[in-house]
């Protein structure tokens, strides 16, 4: 078993009851009468991922307090509102594969899988409005909103590989990080009392969150398929441009920097991956991106010491950002 699977299930052995009760409800929160809906809900449920917005939800909980049964809806909330993005992603990246399994997409087609996610979304929107809480609805108002906000600046950019870092960093801190802390928003909501710095814990999840995707496309680059669950070098196939990449092009001087991006814009055959993967390692794109990873993650830190509580929980919840810059998959 590698690391990454041992640090993230010793995670979420922290949050067994939380998960138990999580999954309980996940099935209760997805009944339907409808068999083809019924079937992609298994579908989906079978090649679900490795649950990190509910975990970071019940760690960001514990802060506080003992997690809750509004804390348990807080997270459905949130991986139904991940997952439902997620599909309608296969379908604008015209994607056949999720986590190592074909992609609803792939399997139902573009108008039964965007369908189905919009059945997710309003499942979400459902699992909200059952917290009775103002503030859990004013959370994923901004959420949504800046999620398709992210989502069309990303298909905008998408094949222009003269895409500035700040363009990247604003694509991601709504496309993803936005969710991440609203999952933390909503967790700490559920244990805390009025006084709690609610914008610092959304400042916190932020940082978490760009350190989580820009590690992500880290390892687009460096990490193995069969840990990932998706082919390596997604991105570069599908012309994306990402933080590893714009640095080794910054790097490589306007010659070398042309003549890949030509490469990229042309059509790729497989040794034109290989070679993109290797200008990116030989030019600083993967370290350099680390290290901004890194500097997110230091960032993170620093809001979670001061303003979170002392204790065991906050420790764990520290732990977690190390983790998230460190992970293999």
């Amino acid at each position: 078993m590698s690391d990454t699977k041992q640090q993230l299930e010793a995670f979420r052995a922290e949050c067994t009851n939380e998960f138990i009760e999580f999954e309980a409800g996940w099935k209760d929160a997805l009944t339907s009468s409808i068999p083809l809906i019924d079937k992609m809900i298994g579908y989906l449920t079978d090649q679900r991922g490795k649950g990190l917005r509910p975990l970071i939800c019940f760690l960001s909980a514990k802060v506080y307090g003992e997690p809750s049964a509004s804390t348990i809806q807080s997270a459905l909330v949130m991986e139904l509102l991940h997952s439902a993005t997620l599909i309608h992603d296969d379908v604008v990246d015209n994607s056949d594969t999720r986590r190592g399994f074909a992609s609803l997409k792939a399997v139902w087609g573009n108008k039964i899988s965007v369908l189905f996610g919009d059945f997710l979304l309003a499942r979400s929107l459902a699992a909200t409005i059952e917290l009775h809480r103002q503030e859990a609805l004013a959370v994923l108002s901004e959420i949504a909103k800046r999620m398709a906000k992210g989502q069309l600046h990303e298909a905008a950019i998408a094949r222009d590989l003269n895409g500035s870092e700040a363009e990247y960093i604003e694509m991601i801190s709504d496309k993803t990080a936005a969710l991440i802390s609203g999952a933390i928003r909503l967790g700490v909501l559920t244990t805390s009392g009025p006084d709690v710095p609610l914008e610092q814990w959304k400042a916190f999840g932020e940082a978490l969150g760009i350190a989580f995707q820009i590690r992500d496309d880290i390892l687009d680059y460096s990490g193995r398929s069969g840990l990932l669950g998706k082919p390596t070098a997604g991105d570069i196939k599908d012309s994306k441009i990402t933080l590893p990449l714009i640095y080794a092009l910054q790097n490589a001087g306007e010659t070398n920097a042309s003549g890949i991006v030509g490469r990229i814009r042309g059509g790729l055959k497989r040794r034109d991956i290989k070679d993109i993967v290797a200008f990116v390692t030989d030019h600083g794109g993967i370290d350099a991106a680390q290290k901004r990873a890194d500097d997110y993650a230091n960032q993170a830190q620093h809001i979670l010491e001061t303003n979170a509580p002392a204790g065991p929980a906050r420790d764990r919840l520290s732990q977690f950002v190390q983790f998230v810059v460190t992970r293999e998959y």
